[in-house]
């Protein structure tokens, strides 16, 4: 589990998507299903990982939210002189639904497609 205070403290604020985006990206890529979610690459890269909110609500105990991440991959060839696999980083995008524990501000983030 991930977790997300400062989201969960923003929930009502007029900034909660900047807070939730810049929250959700600064977490530990580990954490983030980006090898799963990848589709044009076959390794996630360590580069930057950036989020945008696409939905939000929430019950009583949790907010549910879904997000796009953007973030790069590669293809990762034989390393023989005639192996055309670009070498070349390529952008990745993934969504993930991520909720969260209104009690705790603890969070799960699962791969949604």
């Amino acid at each position: 589990m991930v977790a997300l205070p400062e989201t969960l403290a923003a929930w009502d604020r007029a900034d909660f998507e900047a807070v939730f985006t810049r929250e959700l990206a600064a977490v530990d890529r580990d954490t983030l299903p980006l090898q799963a979610g990848l589709s044009r690459t076959q390794q996630a890269l360590d580069d930057p990982v950036s989020a945008t909110l696409l939905h939000r609500e929430a019950d009583p105990e949790r907010l549910h939210l879904r997000a796009g991440l953007f973030y790069t991959g590669m293809d990762i060839g034989c390393s023989c002189a005639d192996d055309p696999t670009p070498v070349e980083p390529e952008p990745e995008y993934c969504t993930v639904a991520v909720t969260i524990d209104r009690a705790s501000g603890e969070a799960t983030i699962q791969l949604t497609e």
